[in-house]
């Protein structure tokens, strides 16, 4: 029997047909998410009895998933877990099984709602997003 992707023509210009980032911005464009937003976990783990494939930033960031952050520079990725826990619903225990580059997109997603500013690499201003 035939695969559904095995089925289809790909274009490197169309969207991907299998992208899970509907809500996000072109590859050429800043990033913008949208609730609820998915992130197909590219190694998914099992904790407990469950397998996690995904997580869905479905919750709101509210004041007491983000109060423990120092201000300052003294942010630790450490201080993720309580908000990408809360947002996505999932135990604090599950999210730090997140493999790195899952880790980083599910981070990338909580400082887009956090509101944390990028750094413009010309002028080294903080702009907020």
């Amino acid at each position: 029997m035939k695969d559904k992707k095995d089925e289809l023509e790909f274009d490197d210009d169309k969207e991907n047909v299998f992208s899970n980032e509907e809500n996000a911005a072109p590859k050429d464009q800043e990033e913008h998410y949208i609730l609820p937003y998915t992130v197909v976990l590219e190694a998914p783990f099992e904790y407990g009895k469950k397998t996690f494939t995904e997580f869905v930033f479905q919750n709101e960031l509210e004041l007491g998933m983000w109060v423990h952050i120092p201000a300052g520079d003294g942010m630790k990725i450490g201080h993720m877990i309580p908000m990408i826990s809360g947002m996505t619903g999932q135990t604090k225990e599950v999210v730090k099984k997140l493999r790195p580059a899952d880790a980083r997109k599910c981070m990338e997603i909580a400082n887009y709602f956090l509101g944390i500013g990028t750094e413009d690499v010309k002028t080294g201003d903080t702009a907020s997003g």
